[in-house]
Parts: structure tokens; sequence; C-alpha cells
């Protein structure tokens, strides 16, 4: 799989947009793939931004979510899975991640063998709090596992296939909401 075929969403929201771009910065140096940023309840001034960031990249396009207020997260990610399914990847990564290095070259094999890659966890989270405990009745966060090591992944970066993904949602009747 060539990493240039995928398409990144970020999502900002309200009051973030130049502050969280910089990021963006790293994400296009240390990739070669496509970015979708998606603005959810962003004031007319953010949204001219980051349609300015789109028009001298490329690899850049905008999205504005259909929203006046700022949307649940789940909500816009469900959005944009759908305008994506016939895509063979849905990939989203939070707008307060950036690179250090070339992050997508080890995705090339995971991909083919994966129905859904996930990395990133806020940096106070211990390396055990990882693990959604069966008494908790929401499963949200930062939770990368159930009590029995099932991998429940996680939301600041994932590339998920799209063909796998549109099954689980058809059949299971559910989403990305928490």
């Amino acid at each position: 799989m060539e990493t240039s075929q995928l398409c990144f969403n970020i999502i900002y929201i309200r009051g973030t947009v130049k502050r969280l771009t910089v990021f963006l910065v790293s994400l296009l140096r240390w990739s070669d793939c496509q970015f979708r940023l998606v603005a959810n309840g962003c004031s007319s001034e953010e949204v001219d931004y980051l349609r300015k960031l789109c028009e001298v990249n490329n690899r850049l396009q905008l999205l504005v979510f259909p929203s006046k207020k700022v949307a649940i997260h789940s909500a816009v990610l469900n959005h944009l899975q759908l305008l994506d399914k016939d895509k063979k990847f849905f990939c989203f990564i939070d707008s307060d991640i950036f690179a250090i290095n070339h992050f997508l070259e080890e995705l090339s094999c995971l991909t083919e063998n994966y129905a859904g890659i996930f990395s990133g966890a806020p940096i106070w989270v211990k390396k055990k709090e990882y693990h959604f405990q069966n008494t908790f009745d929401i499963v949200g966060g930062y939770y990368h596992f159930m009590d029995n090591d099932i991998c429940l992944g996680s939301t600041f970066f994932s590339v998920y296939k799209n063909e796998v993904l549109n099954k689980v949602i058809k059949e299971m009747g559910v989403g990305f909401q928490g």
C-alpha cells in the first residue's frame, strides 16, 4: 500500500485552529499522505484560515462539518466515515499530534494484515491504565484493551480497512459513538 493513498481526517474545534495547525506542518513534512482539515463549529475566521492553508498545499482539503455548534467527536467521525465508506481506508488523527520522523513507513505491511491500526495515548496515562475495567459503564477515552485483552483501539490515530469497518457498522449497528 502506498501511504500517499491515505487521507487522514483532522478535526479542529472552535478556538483551536491557530494553535494546533502548527502540528500539521510536521505531519506534512514526515509523510506523503493527504489530510482533510475538518472544521467542527469553527468561527468564520478559523474556516478562512484553514481554507488558506488548503490553497497553498495540494495535499490538504477542507471540509466544514454542517453544524454551527461544536458537534460531539463521535458524530463527526461517523459523518466522515460515511463520506469515505467507498475508499479502501478510513483514517483520522487528532489535531494535537505531531510527527518527528517518517511515521507511516511501517504501516504498509500492517494495513494488509490487520483491519485496524491504532496508536497514541495522552502522555500522562500509565500503560496499566490502557485496560478497560469490566466494572465501568462507558468505553471511552484512552482505553486500548478490554479486561480480557480484546483490542479496542483508540481514537488518537487510526487507520481502518473500510471493507471491514463498513461490515461491522452494518451488522452490529454501531459507529464511533461512545
